[in-house]
Formats: C-alpha cells, structure tokens, sequence
C-alpha cells in the first residue's frame, strides 16, 4: 500500500484487516518522510480487533529503507493496522512525511516442490519469495543414520544469506543444527554440516527462511541430505572374535570407520585399543554397541593402550565396534566444515578378544580360609572368577598380593561381587602392585550366602592390559 502519509503532528492512520484462517504473514513499513536523525519516526502496529491487543510492531525512520515484524502467525480473526508515531512526546509535533505498507501472507510449506523427500535427494526448484517467507520440509531418517546435509543459495549475491535449519523429531534430544548460505553460493559443497550423527528414529524437519532478516534474502535455493557409508576404507567390515585391526586409520575429518562382529551369543569379550600416548591433544572413541537397539556395551577412549569390557555378546551374535571423533547433534554451520567441527585424522588399532573368566590354573571353587596360589592374569584381558560361600551376614576380610612385584598397569585388583545383583562388595578401587599380602578389606557375606571373588589387574579407565601373576586369601573376621 503506498500514497498515504502522516499529514499532521499526531496523525493516526487505521486499517482493517480480517484473516479468514490461521496463516504465517508478515508486516513491513517504509517511511519516507525527513525527521531529525535518530528519531525512530513511524510505528505500524497489528492490533487485535476484539482485545486491542498489540501483537506486533515495527519502527522506521528515514535511515532505515524498511523494517519488518517478521514472521508472524495469525489466528482467524479481524485486525487493525494502526500507523502513527512514536509514544513518545518529542516525535508527535515532528513527524509527518508519506510511508508505504506491505503486509501479506504464505505458507509454511514449499510452494513449487514436495514437502517430503528422502535420505540421498537434492531440493531444489524452490524458492524464498516473498521477503519473510517460510518453507518447511521433512524426511524420515533412522537413529544412529549418519547424514552431511549441504546448502547453497541460487539467488543474486546481497549481504544477506538462507538459513536451514534441521530440527529432530518431536521426543528426541537434540535442539537443531543450522547451515547459512549466502544469498549467491559457488557450490553445494561450500556450505555444509559435516557428519551428523541423527539422534532418533523419526520425521526430520528442515526449515529453509531468511538468516538475517534483510528484505534481499529471497529468491531460489537448494540443499541436499547426502548419506554417510560407515564402512571402512581400507579393511574388510566383517570381524570375528580374535581378529585385529591395524592398517585402518581416520582419513579424512568427520571419518566414521564401523565394524560387524560375530561371536556366539553372550560369549565374554573385550576389545583392546591401541591409543595414542599423549596426555594432550585429541583422541579416537571406540564404541562397541548392539545393533538391534544401539545400547551401549562399551565405550572407551583412544588414549594410551587401554580396554573397552568386558561385555557379553547379544544374544544375536552380533555386535559393532565404531572408531570416530564423536560430536553431538547441535552445530552452527557457515562454511565447507562446519568451522572445522571435526579435525581428529591418523591411525588406530584394536583387538577383539574372547575373555575366560575361568581360573586357568586353579580351580573356581573357593574355601574360605585357603590361599589361591598359582593363577596368573594371562592372555591381555583375562579375568578369573571364583566361587565361594559363607554364613550371611558374617563378616570376611580379603588380603591378595602380586608374586613379583610389577608396574602399575600389571598391579592386580581383586573385588568381591555379590553374585545376586552384580555389584561389587569391596576391593574394586584398590589396587595391589606388591609381592607382600596386603588387605583389601572386609566384606559382609550377602543373604544368599554365596559371594564371588573376581580378578584382574588394573587399568586407568577400568579394567588393564597388563599381565601378572598373584595370590589371595580370605579370613574370618574383620
């Protein structure tokens, strides 16, 4: 709307406006009038009809060549336009001068294509016309799917630029990711997400609008959700218990190397990881997962050479080991990476082992009162568990001790575990790494009168890689 103008000091010009059904719309205002500098000269104001609510506003003055509400969404209803001047007294014997109006609706919805594409498609054929609009799309994407979702503006170059920004779907964590693009983009490629990791099974909205709010940001865009192989590069996916990995590296930033490992079902394993020795700078993940539900089994970090178990086996036979740079679902994205949200590359390694939990040397059946000798902590990873009984309630002390003495990461741990629940009694945080008996501590038998004494040698995040030889007794009293 143009050709009205504020014709007097305190001049106030209505409009009406009735919205047949809910709708988004936006508001802009021009004022062409020459106040004094710094004033904030004309106010256009959306007033609701019944309530006078005030439901939006925006101000203008002749510096500014116009200004917007913004994105609004509008209920059915009637409504007034109120242009005037500022509340303030210093404006209303001032102001006065021609303005124009602009004030429509859209959809939130794309206008030329589907709203619905699939994991792998380009969009494109669409664009962002009128200043203000909104187009909302959607795909179905898998928990645990990695995608790289790329942006580029089509539109004539302005300081401005188009915002996607990925929203998950509805219950699951995760507030969003954003990719800017310039109005004007060379290539699809310079304006992307890098790997993103999607966090739940579910419909994924991408909403394309306007990034800064400049009435430039219009015109034609396209963006793309390219999928992720997680396969390695360089060695074979499939692994079975026993097999190493070590001429596989993390290639390229963002890398994400997975593998499918066999064993027999609830079978005890361990992965050993061949970290890097550093106490600074940045360091792998290894994440050992069940791929029906994506549970955890165990999880570790690829620093020094460390284990990551034990754990069973799901009861498919099959489990995967991913070796990446982890990164959560939010990022704020400008450019070809993201502002190098991913920078870990290099080697690694791992080994998968099978664990025995039975004493190789010795029986598991324990007396309370003997002394184990003879059992060693060998191949890497092994435990040894023992089984023993006691009156409930009574109170039993655990003494232990290396048969030579050994570094640190070959110190031995030995824990009491109450069979019934799984959890550890005493001894889990004490480690032993000399050859004279050293008490542990006391214990209370628990009620079903069976206890079990677990041993291993020590690691920094659990249990170690060390291997050892030791010795151990329990006695009565505390």
């Amino acid at each position: 709307m143009s050709g009205e103008a504020i014709d007097l000091p305190g001049d106030v010009d209505d409009f009406r406006v009735t919205a047949p059904d809910t709708s988004s719309a936006n508001l802009a205002v021009a004022f062409d009038g020459q106040p004094p500098p710094g004033y904030m000269a004309l106010v256009v104001r959306l007033v609701d009809s019944v309530s006078a609510q005030v439901i939006a506003e925006a101000a203008a003055n002749q510096t500014i060549a116009r200004v917007a509400t913004g994105r609004l969404r509008l209920a059915p209803g009637r409504y007034l336009l109120r242009v005037d001047t500022r509340d303030d007294f210093q404006d209303h014997p001032i102001v006065r001068g021609p303005y124009r109006l602009w004030f429509y609706r859209f959809s939130l919805g794309p206008e030329a294509v589907s709203d619905t594409f699939a994991v792998g498609d380009t969009v494109a054929g669409e664009t962002i016309e009128p200043w203000g609009d909104l187009d909302r799309f959607h795909f179905f994407g898998m928990k645990g799917q990695h995608v790289d979702i790329m942006a580029q503006g089509l539109a004539p170059s302005s300081g401005g630029g188009f915002q996607f920004f990925i929203i998950p779907p509805i219950g699951v964590p995760g507030y969003g990711a954003f990719v800017t693009s310039g109005t004007a983009a060379g290539a699809l490629e310079d304006h992307q997400t890098a790997r993103l990791d999607l966090p739940g099974t579910g419909w994924y909205t991408v909403d394309v609008s306007g990034a800064t709010g400049t009435f430039a940001e219009r015109g034609p865009y396209r963006f793309a959700v390219v999928p992720i192989d997680p396969g390695p590069e360089h060695v074979s996916a499939a692994l079975a218990v026993g097999d190493s990995v070590m001429t596989e590296p993390i290639d390229v930033p963002g890398d994400w190397d997975e593998f499918t490992v066999t064993a027999t079902p609830g079978q005890d394993i361990s992965v050993v990881v061949d970290g890097r020795d550093s106490y600074t700078g940045q360091f792998f993940s290894l994440w050992v997962f069940d791929p029906a539900t994506l549970d955890t089994l165990a999880f570790q970090v690829g620093q020094f050479r460390r284990i990551a178990g034990p754990f069973r086996a799901p009861a498919s036979g099959q489990f995967k080991i991913a070796v990446m740079e982890p990164r959560g679902f939010f990022r704020d994205c400008y450019d070809a990476t993201c502002g190098g949200i991913y920078s870990l590359v290099g080697a690694y390694g791992f080994h998968v082992v099978a664990v025995n939990r039975t004493p190789e040397n010795v029986a598991a059946a324990y007396t309370v009162g003997d002394t184990v000798r003879g059992e060693t902590i060998s191949p890497v990873g092994d435990i040894d568990e023992f089984t023993s009984s006691g009156t409930p309630g009574e109170q039993l002390t655990l003494f232990d001790r290396l048969t030579t003495t050994a570094s640190i990461d070959s110190a031995i741990v030995v824990e009491v575990i109450d069979p019934a629940t799984g959890t550890a009694l005493m001894g889990s945080n004490t480690a032993v790494f000399g050859n004279t008996f050293y008490s542990v501590g006391s214990f209370t038998v628990p009620a079903s009168g069976s206890f079990t004494v677990r041993a291993h040698v020590y690691g920094q995040a659990g249990y170690g890689v060390g291997q050892t030889s030791y010795e151990f007794f329990v006695k009565r009293g505390p």
